[in-house]
């Protein structure tokens, strides 16, 4: 299976993860190359990698060779892409703007902006800016979120504003603690969650404009702040500052957390029972869904920024239906890796094919490990105590022959006395 990934310097990778190793490489080294987003673009039954850059938009090949490209307006936030070739690119300042690829013609035409007299980009960004995206599963709605500003959602189609969400009024009252939501999704055809600073998930009915949460949802499971929210096989994935991926059930009842990464998680792919992640420690990891431990870890030396799927691989992973290779915890090494001036952890395993048999066996070892102990701990506690039984009698012992030898002492000193004062008794008889 083929991966590619996209870091800060511009490097894009394409790593075989059955040999653990990167095939090949693209890209010049700068922050005008570097990468924002990686997303496919289907053209003629076939994919391709359209990749979002700090001031370009290119399109690759699944060998990552350069089809054609397009400068853009510096800094993007994210892009979406849909069936019909429209890429739209949303900026902090909530600015759109649309690129289309001419399929004839081999190339992009030039980008406008789509925004409306009721959706106009922000003069102002200290106050309020855009802090992430989502699109519909329609691809014909932008669900923005924002600091400072309550989530709006955008008609790409219609090209205006078509839902616009009402302050908490705890929000409006406290003045102090201003708007400020990390992400969002949506959950259905009438409903959007937003996460906020407050670690809290608020629900809204789209349906209804200027509508206040429906309901709110605590996730107190997380220490730290959530900054993704991901969905997947009717599940929540959630990602806080620490790396950390918190797993929600439908109902967003708390279900487990899945810890492994040193630093934020910057990007999120699933595949099956698998997650794969790329983060700032340089790491490209594996994570089995229903396995705590972190089958595949790859350090590829710059800091990462987005991730996606070979999409000829992913295409044969979904129509084929043999069993795949799972990653196992048997014969597991540790290999100890410094990078940033830090010391890390990662684990390196082989791939076998009986994964949960060799966990399951490793469990029954580890309980067996902990009965013998506890077993031992208690032949240990009743010698201490036998011992500690013989101490205490053997000391009653000598504190009662103490005493009775000083009682002896006593009665013999009490008797001597006795014999002198009768020995030395004046004769008192009168002549």
């Amino acid at each position: 299976m083929q991966i590619i990934t996209g870091d800060e310097t511009g490097l894009l990778k394409l790593i075989d993860l059955d040999k653990n190793e990167v095939i090949k490489k693209y890209g010049e080294q700068g922050k005008e190359f570097k990468v924002i987003q990686i997303l496919n673009l289907k053209i003629a039954d076939i994919c391709f990698f359209l990749i979002l850059r700090e001031q370009s938009l290119l399109l690759l090949d699944n060998e990552l060779n350069e089809i054609t490209q397009i400068s853009i307006d510096s800094s993007p936030l994210k892009g979406f892409c849909d069936s019909n070739h429209d890429i739209y690119i949303i900026y902090s300042n909530r600015k759109i703007n649309h690129v289309k690829y001419d399929q004839d013609q081999n190339l992009f035409l030039q980008q406008e902006t789509i925004n409306s007299n009721d959706f106009l980009p922000f003069t102002n960004c200290k106050d309020r800016y855009v802090t992430s995206a989502a699109i519909s599963n329609d691809q014909t709605l932008l669900l923005v979120t924002y600091f400072g500003v309550s989530p709006s959602i955008f008609n790409l189609k219609q090209k205006k504003l078509q839902w616009q969400s009402r302050n908490v009024k705890n929000d409006e009252l406290d003045l102090q603690v201003k708007m400020h939501d990390y992400d969002g999704l949506f959950l259905d055809d009438y409903s959007v969650g937003v996460i906020t600073t407050h670690q809290t998930l608020r629900i809204y009915n789209i349906l209804q404009q200027k509508s206040q949460p429906v309901s709110e949802h605590s996730l107190k499971h997380s220490k730290t702040k959530i900054k993704l929210i991901r969905t997947h096989n009717q599940k929540y994935y959630m990602i806080n500052e620490r790396g950390e991926i918190l797993i929600y059930q439908k109902d967003f009842k708390f279900e487990r957390m899945i810890k492994g990464t040193f630093g934020a998680v910057r990007d999120v792919a699933f595949n099956k029972e698998y997650i794969y992640t790329v983060s700032i420690d340089r790491f490209l990891r594996v994570y089995h869904i229903e396995n705590v431990r972190i089958p595949l870890s790859i350090n590829l030396s710059q800091r990462l920024q987005a991730i996606n799927f070979n999409c000829i691989e992913y295409k044969d992973i979904e129509i084929e239906k043999k069993e795949e290779k799972i990653w196992t915890i048997k014969n597991g090494k540790e290999a100890k890796a410094r990078f940033a001036g830090m010391r890390r952890h990662t684990i390196k395993l082989p791939y076998l094919d009986k994964m949960f048999e060799n966990h399951k066996l490793n469990k029954l070892n580890k309980e067996q490990q902990k009965l013998k102990q506890e077993q031992q701990q208690i032949e240990i506690k009743q010698e201490y105590d036998e011992q500690d039984q013989q101490d205490q009698q053997h000391k009653y012992n000598n504190i009662q022959n103490k005493k009775i030898k000083k009682l002896q002492q006593k009665n013999k000193i009490l008797g001597l006395k006795k014999q002198k004062l009768l020995v030395n008794k004046p004769n008192r008889k009168i002549k």
